[in-house]
Parts: structure tokens; sequence; C-alpha cells
């Protein structure tokens, strides 16, 4: 399935922006983050699902002592959970090692402590070094409180690429899965094909069940925009997971929602 002319003019967009580049994320009414993305990272700008499940992160009553961001991109899930008081702990899993590196760099203001991100940092190949950048981000952030306690980790869903993954137990996570057009940078933008969609939301689906704490919900959001085929709540019921609709948007794209799914009863 392709979206055909909405593809390619946000195929267009992207590639006339210049990256890397600043983004300001708003993230609620009061608070808002700075994120730098790089070349063939996901951009949140470009995405409805990011910006719902923000808006309904920052109203949610949710209280997880250790969670999980699946395909973090650039952090900006993971460093919310933790800006919005969500979270005590997020372990952040990319499969794209250029993202795993940028979620790195952002996050890295809030860690400088952190041994396993000291390490990664100072392996960084790609485009950009360590330099007053870092630091700017951090000053920008510095009044958001909660924002350390996140670790990134390159990962395919909970499989581990290269760090060790400690053995864990979450009690609440999100999974944001990318809703964009085939692409030059497939491993970078997954497509919208069985393959990219249906198939990884129902083995990160199915993998759940053996990383989450019984009753732990795992937020992900759906939008028509594409077909049903990609619909997490049909993949979840299909394997006999309770769901729930928490929330629901509607602009003049589509309808966009919010849903809380149980892996384990």
């Amino acid at each position: 399935m392709t979206l055909g002319l909405q593809d390619r003019i946000i195929r267009s967009v992207y590639d006339s922006m210049e990256y890397p580049t600043w983004v300001n994320i708003e993230i609620s009414s009061t608070k808002s983050l700075n994120l730098r993305v790089w070349k063939n990272v996901f951009d949140p700008r470009f995405g409805y699902t990011t910006k719902y499940m923000l808006k309904t992160l920052a109203k949610s009553d949710y209280k997880w002592k250790h969670s999980v961001d699946l395909g973090t991109g650039t952090g900006i899930l993971a460093m919310a959970l933790r800006a919005l008081n969500i979270s005590e702990r997020v372990d952040a899993l990319e499969k794209n090692e250029l993202a795993v590196e940028n979620a790195l760099w952002n996050t890295s203001g809030y860690n400088k402590k952190n041994q396993h991100i000291a390490k990664a940092l100072r392996s960084i190949k790609i485009v950009e070094k360590v330099d007053d950048a870092w630091w700017n981000i951090s000053d920008h952030n510095k009044e958001i409180k909660h924002i350390d306690g996140i670790r990134v980790f390159h990962a395919d869903l909970f499989f581990p690429i290269g760090d060790f993954i400690p053995q864990a137990t979450y009690d609440g996570g999100v999974f944001n899965h990318t809703y964009l057009p085939d692409s030059d940078a497939q491993e970078v933008w997954q497509p919208k094909g069985e393959e990219g969609g249906y198939t990884l939301i129902k083995r990160g689906l199915e993998e759940s069940k053996k990383n989450f704490a019984p009753g732990a919900p795992l937020i992900m959001p759906y939008t028509q925009m594409v077909d049903d085929l990609h619909n997490p709540k049909i993949i979840a019921e299909s394997l006999g997971m309770r769901v729930t609709e928490i929330d629901k948007y509607t602009d003049d794209k589509k309808n966009h929602f919010i849903y809380e799914i149980i892996p384990v009863e």
C-alpha cells in the first residue's frame, strides 16, 4: 500500500531540509525539549503519531518505575517520559545505528556520569562531534526536572545488537512505529509494506509478552493514513491481548488513535 502523492510530498520536504538541525518539540503546555536531528534519522516534526503520543502522555497519570521506548529514534519519547515524570528509568532501544548515536547525543547532557553513555559517545564515528552544541542543548533543558535515567541501547526491538541489555521486566512502555513511505533509507524509515509495518508491530507485541510485567501497559499509536493491516489494535487483539482506545485525534488528514495494550494479563 502506498500513499502516492502524500508520500512524495513528505519525501520532497524531507529531502529539502538541511541536517543536522535543531528542533524544538512541545511536550506539554508548559514544557518543550530541544533536539538535534541528524540526516536519515526520523525528524519528529514529520510525525503525526509522535505529536499525538506526546499529547496523550502529557495528560496521562501513568507512573512507572522502569519503562521502555521501542524504536526511540532521536530519543524524544524517552526524554518526554522522564521530563513529564512518568517513568523513573527508561531504556531506549533502537535498531538503526545512526539513530542510536543521535539519541545518545540528545540524552548525553543529562547522563554525564553514565559510563555507558560516555563510552558510546567516545565511539561516535558519524558526522557530528560532541562540541559546544552538546552543552547548549543541556542548558536549554536544564530547568526540566527528572530528565536523567535514560539508557540507550542498540537493539532490534528487544534483541541486543551491540551492548548487552540487562534482563528487565518493564512496568510500562511506548512503541511509536514510524509510518512513512519507502525511501532510499529503508534501514532508517521502515517501509509500510507488510514486512515493514505489520510484521514489525506483531513481533514487537509478541516480544513484549516476555519483557512486560502482568498488567503493564504498552502505549501505541495508529493513524488512518495507512490501512488496517498495520493497526496495532487489530494485531494485538489477534494475539489475545487486551486493547483500550485511550485517545482519538482528528485533523485535516485522517483520524489518529492512541491505544493502551496489555501484553501480559
